[in-house]
């Protein structure tokens, strides 16, 4: 066998797979990261969401504004939209690197994998869907679906 191929995966020369605890704590960093960005959109998103509504609400003998509000909020509903998604994948790339990471560690040292496990058997999701899922996806789409009705019901 060349040393060519001693050095690829799979090779008997191949030292077994680690994890350096920086490595880890930094993918623990990233995907906490990740999910505190994903919560904070959502509150700024459903912030700006509420105060036009409120606009659109108080609005509605203006028929200028109760025509643009439906729109601006559709449009920044379909960048919550386009946000949450970006921000559930990066956070799941981050995850999923830290449960690789987690499965190279003896039992007891899995914090995320055992706190994972717990959560799962202890607080199902709540109709099958992760929380994540109702902040990235499901609130965004509610809010597109809302301000289309919205705009057809003020045309």
């Amino acid at each position: 066998m060349s040393s060519e191929q001693q050095g690829k995966i799979g090779t008997p020369s191949e030292s077994p797979p680690s994890c350096p605890p920086d490595r880890l704590a930094l993918l623990r960093e990233e995907a906490h990261r990740e999910h505190t960005l994903l919560i904070e959109r959502t509150n700024m998103f459903l912030l700006y969401h509420s105060i036009l509504m409120a606009g659109f609400a108080l609005g509605s003998t203006a028929p200028k504004i109760a025509t643009a509000l439906p729109i601006l909020g559709l449009f920044a509903s379909l960048v919550w939209v386009y946000i949450g998604h970006r921000s559930l994948l990066v956070g799941d790339y981050f995850w999923k690197r830290v449960l690789e990471c987690e499965a190279l560690l003896e039992p007891d040292e899995r914090v995320f994998t055992n706190a994972l496990n717990w959560r799962r058997s202890t607080r199902p999701p709540i109709f099958g869907v992760p929380v994540g899922i109702y902040f990235g996806r499901v609130f965004p789409w509610m809010w597109v679906i809302t301000w289309l009705a919205a705009l057809v019901w003020r045309t």
